[in-house]
């Protein structure tokens, strides 16, 4: 058995950052993304990426590029969109797949 991370709805990363640079900050989407790019880098189990698949072409899109564009592990990639999805059958989707890969503990990100 094993510890995984999961890093719930990264393209979320995007609306962080705008929200953010609304509120006067523009850098706080680049300290989440340079954060999550740490905790996956270290991480020594498996990762996976929760996303709702969002298209990286926006300028707030930006910090979450950095964060794709850094992996450099194989990542287990799980689609999820709220506004599609019900919250319920993600939560027994996940617990599946991640019983099924033999994970007992899970760090949660994102």
């Amino acid at each position: 058995m094993s510890e995984a991370l999961v890093v719930i709805h990264l393209s979320s990363l995007d609306s962080y950052t705008s929200a953010a640079k609304e509120a006067g900050d523009k850098s706080i989407g680049d300290l989440l993304a340079d954060a999550l790019i740490e905790e996956i880098r270290k991480h020594k189990g498996p990762v996976y990426i929760v996303d709702q698949g969002w298209d990286p072409d926006r300028p707030e899109s930006e910090p979450r590029l950095r964060v794709l564009n850094s992996l450099k592990r194989k990542v287990t990639w799980i689609h999820f969109d709220e506004a599609e999805q019900d919250w319920d059958d993600f939560d027994r989707d996940v617990v599946r797949i991640l019983k099924r890969d033999g994970i007992d503990r899970v760090v949660l990100a994102g």
